[in-house]
């Protein structure tokens, strides 16, 4: 199976597709942040099948960020192996919480 097939099986699974991929970045291995380009993803990885998913990452020394309007999927390598993980930006809570309740008697 093809990387971006997998990765479209895993958005589908996930109630989102790739058309709503707003944006791609990338964290290189000092964490510096990089934007990438959606089609030039798409055409880098086409020919890549999912027994090279590590491989990729590997060589390119990047952990992957595809963001969609309220989420984003992560696409991670760790200990040689990739794994991706979906996000959504949880929801603002009703209810207050005083923080200053954890630190009694502190001003």
């Amino acid at each position: 199976m093809k990387i971006i097939k997998k990765i479209n099986s895993f958005l589908k699974q996930n109630g989102v597709s790739w058309k709503e991929i707003e944006y791609i970045c990338a964290n290189d291995e000092e964490d510096e942040t990089f934007l990438v380009e959606k089609e030039a993803f798409e055409k880098t990885i086409k020919n890549y099948d999912t027994s090279d998913y590590e491989f990729f990452c590997l060589i390119t020394g990047m952990d992957f960020f595809f963001v969609g309007k309220d989420w984003w999927v992560t696409l991670e390598t760790y200990d040689g192996q990739s794994f991706l993980y979906f996000h959504k930006r949880p929801e603002k809570p009703k209810k207050t919480f005083d923080i200053s309740n954890l630190i009694k008697g502190e001003q």
